[in-house]
């Protein structure tokens, strides 16, 4: 058994599943996306060198049958799949309870048939499902955070310090070696706020109301630290007062398919 909710640009959820007006008879989309692989071919070597690869978007697509008073129920699907608007979709089944952004990109319907199956089309740039459940973890230096999910994925770091300042804080991922440092003094009881999601990244220091932000204090070999699949070991640190570091990262866990 599963559950399919489109919640609309008004923010209008309407279910399609345990619904007497509509019955799915299909869904397209759900399954791992495909990736697009990029080669070159080299003049008199056979086959061709990988360069690079890519998932594309998710195009999810749903059939189903409009029940009896069908005009009715026709007209408020329309009221709720608006073409070209954002939309979200909502999965639930035994093992994943996730969502998905996109836009509605077809609503089609066979007006004149006995029964009438209308289609629905979603385009959804960011391919990945999304666990409702953001994850958020709190530490003070060293912590293993676990990505469930099934694709790496970016977070949003948040260092305070706390009864004291804090000179060059660090974060490093001690499995990979990969690290985030500034050179930098965090004041007593300011927040550095670092997001590594793709899209969004940036580093901003809020102290006694104010926002800066710190791009340009990013040390040469950073990186923006992902959250790979499974373990993470974490360690927060500073050339001095490491003592008085308080960490938490939030991240969302990500599906290829429910």
């Amino acid at each position: 058994m599963y559950t399919l909710k489109l919640k609309n640009h008004k923010g209008e959820l309407l279910e399609l599943t345990h619904n007497t007006a509509y019955a799915i008879t299909s869904i397209t989309g759900l399954n791992p996306p495909a990736a697009n692989i990029n080669t070159v071919d080299a003049a008199l070597v056979d086959g061709a060198t990988f360069n690079s690869s890519k998932v594309g978007m998710r195009n999810i697509v749903i059939n189903l049958a409009i029940q009896n008073p069908a005009e009715k129920n026709r007209v408020n699907l329309y009221q709720y799949v608006k073409t070209k608007k954002p939309c979200t979709v909502y999965f639930q089944n035994g093992r994943r309870n996730v969502y998905i952004d996109g836009y509605f990109e077809t609503l089609d319907v066979n007006l004149f048939e006995n029964i009438q199956m209308a289609q629905i089309s979603i385009i959804c740039p960011q391919p990945f499902f999304i666990d409702v459940d953001n994850q958020v973890v709190q530490f003070l230096h060293t912590f293993n955070v676990a990505n469930g999910g099934d694709i790496e994925t970016g977070a949003i770091i948040t260092i305070t310090a706390t009864g004291g300042s804090v000179v060059n804080p660090s974060i490093t991922n001690s499995d990979t070696g990969d690290y985030f440092e500034l050179n930098y003094t965090i004041p007593e009881a300011a927040t550095l706020t670092i997001n590594t999601i793709r899209g969004q990244k940036g580093v901003t220091l809020t102290s006694s109301g104010t926002t800066t932000n710190l791009i340009n204090y990013i040390v040469s070999g950073s990186t923006w630290l992902q959250l790979d699949t499974g373990a993470n070991n974490l360690v927060c640190n500073a050339d001095t007062g490491a003592e008085f570091l308080t960490c938490q990262i939030a991240y969302d866990v990500k599906y290829e398919g429910v």
